[in-house]
């Protein structure tokens, strides 16, 4: 169902009504649950969930909706989806979980929605890679502080970054994360 990328509501209770699947998948294996969430729509994405659509789907490579919300970097959808059922743990054919998705997006605020639910906050994907560093090639500074340095605690915004930086260091965080440094 193309429609559901434009996230054209009446057009897809149209759709449905009419007889189209719910369920149906494309040549990449994406349901239109998934492709609206791919593409952010949010009010879709609902409706769909609201009409029965199956959040057990995944596409080819094992991602579903909530696997693409993450990497996409939308923290609301993600507060949809897991409210909705979601499991944030579950992992795709690369032994990915939705949290290392959202560590390659760069997001501070996906991650944060994922890291509150209850994850593993190291778990290991098929090449070795645990979250926190799929996110170091990606995160600023300000992302990498407030997730993985010091997640309970809130960075006031007066803080200088030097000195922030200086907090990190003396964590152990490495002087190539920092890429003003």
């Amino acid at each position: 169902m193309k429609t559901a990328s434009g996230g054209h509501v009446p057009v897809v209770d149209l759709l449905l009504e009419a007889g189209a699947a719910i369920d149906a998948v494309d040549n990449k294996g994406c349901s239109p649950l998934i492709t609206a969430s791919q593409y952010g729509r949010t009010n879709l994405t609902g409706y769909l969930l609201g009409r029965g659509a199956r959040y057990q789907l995944v596409d080819r490579e094992g991602d579903n909706a909530l696997h693409w919300a993450a990497f996409k970097g939308n923290c609301e959808m993600c507060r949809l989806l897991i409210y909705s059922g979601f499991n944030p743990k579950q992992r795709d054919n690369f032994g990915q979980t939705p949290l290392h998705l959202g560590c390659l997006s760069g997001s501070l605020n996906t991650v944060q929605v994922l890291v509150e639910q209850d994850i593993e906050l190291e778990a290991v994907d098929f090449n070795g890679n645990v979250p926190k560093k799929l996110a170091e090639g990606k995160m600023t500074f300000w992302f990498y502080f407030n997730i993985f340095v010091n997640f309970n605690c809130h960075v006031h915004p007066k803080l200088s970054r030097f000195k922030l930086y200086l907090i990190c260091v003396a964590h152990g965080v490495s002087r190539r994360t920092f890429k003003w440094a």
